[in-house]
């Protein structure tokens, strides 16, 4: 069954649904549904990986749709016919499963003579659509497809002080976009790759179960340029630098965080996720970013070859140890990936607060709101002391505290406006901290 029924029995398809669907060359291939004609029971597709020309309407009951995952390929159970990319020992190229045994495939690469057809092992294989041309011309359709909530997602972060700094979609925008964060440049991210690597082979027993395929193919594969990165190499990059993330993603609200790592009391890392695999960088609007002081591949060196500690260093070592252990706790209990909880978010946009399970993000997110508006309170309430400083200017301030406190108690503004009006020349500690106090007061009542 591909998807849901309604009440009467009939298939229940919805925009942007993945499924898996067989093309018009008999080749299962991964699409999704862009639009739903009920009346019809039709449902038009696009494929994930080919133009918009090949996008056709299918019936609800159509042979050639299937759930997603269940025939494009999977390493746990891969089928003869299924189109895939192979690693040739040179490159990854698109190719066809002949036959299969328990631990490879035999392959006939496109466009190749069959006398080059092979065995290759299953780490040497992966699902069609990865090679970087593949991935960027797929990634450019799916922003531009996530375009109207983007204007909505934007304002939302500037509401929060918040700015998105968008970085190239070429597979490495993780990195491009940690790169950004904690040098303010992504042009380091090839660095930020390759330590981030390092760093999970030294950690390797800790990595190693989180990779479905060998662990030393996967590495390399990851330290090759273009490579998109993944949750355990975010995880691995909030160790190395001993900072926190926040995934930032669109919501009913306008912007949420969908995920959080490594639970640290350092400035977090800021990272905006799309779906399908795209990160940018997210920074404090109007405020210095927390950027490393230190040259670019001084903190990696120093994680990666520490020199014998002193004690207070070691101490120090050991507070960083128990919170590697704490985040490493959380990391191993989160067991929904972030593609998984931005279309479960997606699809409770109705239901803004459900769509991760437990209550952790939800506190979060209501701290981090709380927090935004104390910002604009302390901002008004610093702009009006300002004012109350100046002579002649109580009509500057009556407007600004009158604007603050739309809502405020009748008393406490008069009695703001009253200490504010009187003689200015007199600003002793005691006049002084019963003007902040009343216009603490009238604002409180917000």
């Amino acid at each position: 069954m591909a998807n849901k029924r309604d009440a009467s029995g009939k298939k229940k398809y919805r925009t942007g649904q993945e499924l898996d669907v067989m093309d018009t060359v008999s080749k299962w291939a991964e699409a999704e549904v862009v639009a739903v004609d009920e009346a019809s029971q039709r449902i038009l597709i696009t494929y994930t990986f080919w133009s918009d020309k090949w996008d056709e309407w299918l019936d609800f009951d159509s042979d050639r749709i299937r759930p997603r995952g269940s025939e494009t390929y999977d390493a746990k159970s891969p089928k003869v016919g299924q189109r895939v990319e192979a690693f040739d020992e040179k490159d990854w190229l698109e190719a066809e499963i002949v036959a299969v045994r328990e631990d490879a495939a035999f392959v006939h690469y496109k466009n190749y003579h069959r006398k080059f057809d092979e065995w290759v092992p299953l780490r040497r294989v992966r699902p069609f659509g990865r090679s970087k041309r593949v991935v960027k011309q797929a990634l450019a359709a799916k922003i531009a497809a996530y375009e109207p909530r983007l204007s909505v997602f934007e304002r939302s972060l500037e509401k929060r002080g918040l700015g998105l700094v968008r970085v190239s979609g070429d597979g490495n925008c993780l990195f491009r976009s940690v790169a950004h964060q904690i040098y303010g440049d992504d042009k380091h991210h090839a660095l930020v790759r390759q330590r981030c690597l390092d760093y999970m082979e030294q950690e390797r027993a800790y990595f190693e179960p989180y990779v479905a395929m060998d662990f030393a193919s996967y590495v390399a594969e990851k330290r090759r340029d273009g490579s998109w990165g993944d949750e355990p190499e975010l995880q691995a990059l909030c160790e190395l630098y001993d900072r926190p993330a926040q995934v930032w993603s669109y919501n009913a609200g306008g912007a949420k965080v969908l995920r959080a790592f490594h639970g640290t009391d350092c400035p977090p890392m800021r990272l905006s996720y799309y779906g399908g695999g795209h990160y940018d960088s997210i920074v404090a609007l109007g405020r210095h970013a927390p950027l490393l002081s230190t040259p670019p591949g001084h903190v990696e060196s120093a994680k990666l070859f520490p020199l014998k500690a002193s004690d207070e260093e070691a101490t120090d070592a050991a507070r960083v140890s128990a919170a590697l252990a704490e985040s490493r706790r959380l990391f191993d209990a989160r067991d929904v990936d972030l593609e998984a909880a931005l279309k479960a978010s997606l699809e409770a946009l109705g239901e803004p607060d459900d769509f991760l399970p437990g209550d952790d993000l939800d506190e979060l997110q209501a701290s981090l709101d709380a927090r935004a508006a104390k910002a604009h309170e302390d901002t008004d309430l610093e702009r009006a002391l300002e004012l109350s400083g100046r002579e002649h200017d109580d009509s500057r301030l009556a407007t600004v505290l009158s604007a603050s406190t739309t809502h405020a108690d009748d008393e406490n503004l008069a009695k703001a406006l009253d200490l504010s009006q009187r003689d200015n020349s007199r600003h002793d500690d005691a006049y002084d901290i019963d003007l902040v106090r009343a216009i603490a007061a009238s604002l409180d009542q917000q």
